[in-house]
């Protein structure tokens, strides 16, 4: 017969194997199931690609190295200063070859990619070659020009001869030759030379050529930027449904109502500890409300439009996977702008220097210029560039709501109006009042509001409570995301870069499912030479920007 007394110590002995179930199941839902699907696997590479990965992991790998000691380098080594740009001397060759060698990985990936991607991949390196090119000012036969020109021609030519054959380790470290050639050549002539006059020259043609190619990089920083917000999300949301079925329905009540009161004192405390003015608070609030009741619009409209073609709700549990596919959706819409905006500036200047050559009383320099001058203001680039991002959210958005995806939907709706809200800032049209902490405050308030109402009817279900649990965790990490992006930059010097070095490796261990694939247009080669030069290429820009 068992005793009170001896059933009492058991209590803490079984929830221990309960709660180890919990932490198990939500690290392999939050960590190893993604890891599982999306890390590279090495499975029927042809000859060479292998090296060629290990290659590029040894730049990854020093590119990481170079952020984490950002800090110190600054501190120990001398500074190259060009304007509001700084960069420790001794690194920039370092910086040159892993920007380089991410741009090869790029462009030897396209050789054998969809038609689309090939025409990308010629103009990215014709582009950054012109960067180089523009510093011939001697004139187009000076060596300055001829390098970077005939390094790009060489490359059309390779395309050209390439085109209907597959993938040879070899084109990869000629790419790399030519790419170094066209690049290093107009530097050593600059530096040698020093035709800029200042010992910010060499730094000069670097950063602009990095700018370039970072324009390309932002898929990849914005992918990365998104990665916490996916995991925080995918840890609410696993966490809130393994709990939930662990315990009982009353454990889980008490656990609904902690983070209740947890959420309302968090509120209460980021109010009381704020050093706004009443008043800001006051708009801040009234403005984030009206943001979320607009988002919640949009939802509604979304959800009705679904509804014409299947009755239905939004899979949540696959809001995590859709939330990565729409971040490098708008991630890609942005940087086709951003690098269109500073292609055309590359072609002017590239363009002005052989007809002034050819035609010194014509003007081309003049609008080379102006061509400059009218990208030059960044604000006003950002602002359209947000709105021409917003219009084509909105319109995904509408083409996934027709086919009933409410999920990617409602996601490309909420940035359809964050895009828009930019916009409106940069272009100066108007500064709406809204805030991420206010928002999160908002979201809090609208949870109570929801959960004592449907206590009071007996009508809080169990898909109910699951919902209000997930929204306050979010909103919990909402309101301390300064601690959950950047617990460790105080430590490594990085000035909030810490949540962009975690999006990034998460991006390594995660982000190359569609690498695993292949097709008879889109080969395997092609697609691990991409992404692994995608993910070199983010953090050597990270690297170049701490």
């Amino acid at each position: 017969m068992t005793t009170s007394g001896s059933a009492g110590p058991a209590t803490p002995v079984a929830a221990r194997p309960r709660a180890a179930r919990i932490l198990r199941a939500v690290f392999s839902k939050v960590v190893a199931e993604p890891i599982r699907t999306g890390m590279l696997r090495r499975e029927n590479w042809p000859p060479g690609l292998n090296m060629i990965a290990v290659v590029s992991l040894v730049a990854y790998l020093a590119a990481t190295q170079l952020v984490l000691w950002s800090s110190a380098a600054r501190q120990h080594f001398r500074l190259a200063v060009s304007g509001t740009l700084s960069v420790p001397q001794a690194l920039l060759p370092a910086m040159v070859c892993l920007t380089v060698l991410a741009l090869a990985l790029l462009v030897a990936g396209a050789l054998h990619a969809p038609v689309p991607v090939r025409i990308a991949g010629q103009i990215l390196s014709g582009l950054v070659l012109s960067t180089g090119a523009g510093y011939a000012v001697e004139g187009v036969w000076s060596v300055a020009f001829l390098v970077p020109a005939s390094a790009w021609l060489a490359l059309l030519a390779l395309q050209v001869v390439r085109w209907r054959h597959g993938f040879v380790w070899w084109e990869f470290p000629v790419v790399l030759v030519l790419l170094l050639a066209g690049l290093v050549t107009p530097l050593a002539l600059v530096i040698r030379n020093r035709l800029l006059g200042d010992e910010g020259s060499a730094l000069t043609v670097i950063w602009l050529s990095v700018l370039l190619i970072s324009a390309v990089a932002v898929p990849t920083t914005m992918v990365a930027g998104v990665a916490l917000t996916e995991v925080a999300f995918r840890t609410a949301l696993w966490s809130v449904e393994v709990v939930s079925s662990e315990v009982g329905v009353r454990s889980f009540g008490i656990i609904l109502g902690v983070l209740g009161v947890g959420s309302l004192a968090s509120l209460i405390w980021g109010l009381a500890a704020s050093d706004a003015l009443l008043s800001q608070q006051v708009l801040d609030y009234g403005g984030s409300a009206v943001v979320a009741l607009l988002i919640g619009v949009l939802w509604f409209a979304v959800d009705t439009v679904a509804d014409r073609r299947a009755p239905g709700s939004t899979r949540v549990n696959q809001l995590p996977d859709d939330l990565r596919r729409i971040g490098l959706l708008v991630a890609i819409t942005l940087g086709s702008i951003i690098v269109a905006a500073v292609a055309s500036v590359e072609v002017g200047a590239f363009l002005s220097l052989p007809i002034e050559t050819s035609f010194p009383e014509s003007g081309a320099a003049e609008l080379g210029t102006a061509i400059m001058n009218l990208f030059s203001h960044d604000d006003l680039l950002d602002g359209v560039v947000a709105f021409a991002a917003a219009g084509g959210c909105l319109f995904a958005c509408v083409w996934q709501a027709r086919r009933a995806r409410r999920g990617p939907a409602e996601l490309l709706a909420a940035m359809s109006v964050f895009l828009v809200l930019r916009g409106l800032r940069f272009t100066g049209v108007v500064r709406w009042p809204y805030s991420l902490d206010a928002l999160g405050g908002v979201a809090v308030g609208v949870c109570l509001v929801l959960g004592l109402r449907w206590l009071v009817a007996r009508e809080l279900t169990a898909r109910r409570r699951e919902a209000l649990a997930v929204c306050l965790l979010l909103a919990l990490a909402v309101n301390h995301r300064e601690l959950l992006s950047d617990p460790f930059g105080a430590v490594l010097g990085l000035a909030g870069g810490a949540a962009l070095l975690f999006g990034l490796l998460w991006n390594l261990l995660t982000g190359s499912e569609d690498a695993n694939a292949e097709s008879r247009t889109f080969p395997r080669e092609s697609r691990v030479l991409l992404v692994i030069g995608n993910i070199t290429l983010g953090m050597t820009v990270l690297a170049v920007n701490c």
